[in-house]
């Protein structure tokens, strides 16, 4: 969950300086300071609001970012179950594809009805290992972009 600063739009990160008005409303401490200066009022509802009454806040975000990481690791391992899976699936298939080939070949016998269901049987598999692997990919892709983007955030504000 992404929280921002209604009067400047930036990201609350973990190391800013955030402070609550009385009625309930969330800010960055230099913004809010600075709109109190010429007006003291809530920025958002307009109430009664002075730099004396406001609470300052404090993010605990580990424990989210290690939940979303438990998450991600487990679908990921879960991904990589299915993975293997079908993968020893598609190895079977292709042995008892080679038997037959070699049982057709030895008997003179090419049935191309059962050949060409045995292909698209293998085909279907290989689709969706393919449909796995993609997924896995996304879902690590995310989670890179949203660490890249939250360390660059942190950065940024120090």
């Amino acid at each position: 969950m992404d929280l921002v600063c209604p009067i400047c739009s930036d990201l609350f990160v973990p190391c800013a300086d955030v402070k609550i008005t009385p009625c309930g409303h969330m800010f960055h401490n230099l913004c809010l300071s600075q709109w109190l200066e010429r007006s003291e009022t809530c920025p958002q509802c307009r109430e009664q609001c002075t730099l004396t009454n406001l609470t300052k806040v404090y993010f605990n975000v580990t424990a989210y970012r290690d939940t979303a990481l438990e998450n991600l690791t487990s679908k990921i391992r879960e991904l990589d179950q299915m993975f293997e899976t079908f993968e020893t699936e598609v190895k079977s298939e292709h042995k008892e594809i080679r038997k037959s080939l070699v049982k057709f070949e030895e008997d003179g016998l090419f049935n191309y009805t059962d050949l060409e269901y045995e292909v698209e049987k293998v085909q279907k598999n290989l689709g969706t290992v393919q449909k796995v692997v993609y997924s896995a990919c996304i879902i690590l892709f995310a989670y890179a972009s949203l660490n890249i983007q939250q360390i660059v955030e942190y950065m940024v504000g120090l």
